[in-house]
């Protein structure tokens, strides 16, 4: 199942994260655990935030991709569901008969 992971970085535990001599090796390391389609960086409501696309077939695999942001930067993690342009085509069925039947004429 696909999911939009949204990381958001309070300030001052960033601060100390990007002021370590190892900034870039950590960073590497996080970013490959999550093993993403797609990282984005970038600031959302004033904190570091880093947005990824991820692959996850099962949820017991979340603590593992989330943990280390935790560990790392009291990180807030989020995983939200997401769909791809191949799963919306599959979900189009659903979609119809949702509006043929609750949709207001």
């Amino acid at each position: 199942m696909h999911f939009l992971t949204k990381i958001s970085i309070p300030n001052e535990a960033g601060n100390k994260f990007i002021s370590s001599k190892d900034f870039n090796q950590k960073m590497d390391g996080l970013i490959s655990n999550l093993k993403p389609e797609a990282t984005y960086f970038c600031v959302e409501n004033g904190v570091r935030t880093i947005f990824a696309f991820v692959n996850i077939e099962n949820s017991y695999e979340i603590p593992a991709k989330a943990e280390p942001f935790w560990l790392a930067m009291s990180a807030n993690v989020e995983f939200i569901p997401a769909m791809n342009a191949q799963d919306f085509s599959k979900a189009a069925a659903g979609i119809k008969q949702s509006v043929e039947k609750y949709a207001h004429p």
